[in-house]
């Protein structure tokens, strides 16, 4: 199932940006 435009855009901006936040809280650690 492909989702093409902003919404697939969006979907993958949101993953990146929760991945970094969640490395960013390790290495403070």
């Amino acid at each position: 199932m492909r989702i093409g435009g902003p919404a697939s855009a969006a979907w993958v901006v949101s993953v990146v940006l929760l991945t970094l936040c969640v490395l960013w809280a390790l290495l403070r650690t």
